[in-house]
Order: structure tokens, then C-alpha cells, then sequence
């Protein structure tokens, strides 16, 4: 009965764990969709430095948003809950498309029993980036054929600064 304390604490403990690591990924993933920010974006694909200025606007007509490049092709996306415009400025051309609901990036599943059966949701503490206080989160796969996530997250507004999946 002596070690029916411990690992009932521990147990606790996991579980505590989970939740507020999810709270954080669910609080950011609201963030993304209902604040307005304007700001830069850097990214590596392939070896290649990218980087996109992106301005999101959320209100009561639904989200806005533009994505310029600042590398490469000069281009532009423009996004709102009808249509999707893309302008090339290289080929001269602009498509327009029909817009389709897109869930928030990065995707929390709602189903966190279905994730844990294969990931381990973790605070791992706070750290500073980009002059701000943010909380890490992580997503650590249970077994090597999933890649693992990092999630630094502004412990203000909530808002995703920094994200790492090489984890």
C-alpha cells in the first residue's frame, strides 16, 4: 500500500501534464484565428531560407489575411472566408479562387485521447523569443516513425512564435 501514493501521484501528475500542455496548444489555436497581428515569418524547406510578412485581421465579417513573400518571386496571397486570391508578379497573373475553412495552424486534434495513444503532450517551461515570454510545448512521438513537435508559445496572447518539428 506503500507505493499506491506515489503512483497515484505520478499518474496525476502525467495526466495535469497533458491537460495544460493541451490548454496551451488550444489557447493558441484560438489565438491564431481571433487576434489581429501583423508580422514576419521565417521558415527552412529543403535547405532554403524563406521568409513572408503576414497581416491576419479577425472579426465580426470572419478572418482576413495577407501573406506577401519577401523572398524570392515577388507574390502575394490574399484570404477571406469567400474567395482566395494569388498574384504573381513574375508571370503577371492573378488567380482567384473559392476559399474553403481551413483549421487553425498548427492543427490540435480535438480528439486527445486518439493523440496520446501515440504522443506525449509536455510543458516543458518558459523561454524568451523574440523579446517576448513564451511557454515550450512539446509533442513527443512514443515511437520513432513519427516526427515530434515544439511549441513556443507567447505567454501573453497566446500566439505561436516559434515551432520546431525536428524534434
Amino acid at each position: 500500500m506503500r507505493w499506491l501514493l506515489p503512483v497515484l501521484l505520478v499518474v496525476t501528475g502525467q495526466v495535469f501534464a497533458q491537460e495544460s500542455a493541451r490548454q496551451w496548444l488550444d489557447n493558441m489555436s484560438t489565438a491564431l484565428q481571433s487576434l489581429n497581428y501583423d508580422g514576419t515569418f521565417v521558415y527552412l524547406h529543403d535547405g532554403t531560407l524563406e521568409s513572408m510578412r503576414i497581416v491576419h485581421q479577425a472579426g465580426e465579417h470572419g478572418e482576413q489575411e495577407r501573406l506577401v513573400s519577401l523572398t524570392g518571386s515577388p507574390r502575394e496571397v490574399l484570404r477571406d472566408d469567400k474567395a482566395v486570391t494569388c498574384i504573381m508578379a513574375d508571370s503577371k497573373s492573378v488567380t482567384v479562387g473559392q476559399s474553403r475553412p481551413r483549421p487553425p495552424f498548427p492543427v490540435v486534434p480535438d480528439d486527445l485521447d486518439q493523440l496520446s495513444r501515440y504522443y506525449r503532450l509536455q510543458v516543458l517551461g518558459e523561454d524568451r523569443m523574440a523579446g517576448h515570454m513564451t511557454q515550450v510545448v512539446a509533442i513527443t512521438p512514443k515511437d520513432r516513425f513519427r516526427y515530434g513537435y515544439r511549441f513556443w508559445i507567447d505567454t501573453g496572447n497566446y500566439l505561436l512564435l516559434k515551432s520546431d518539428d525536428r524534434c
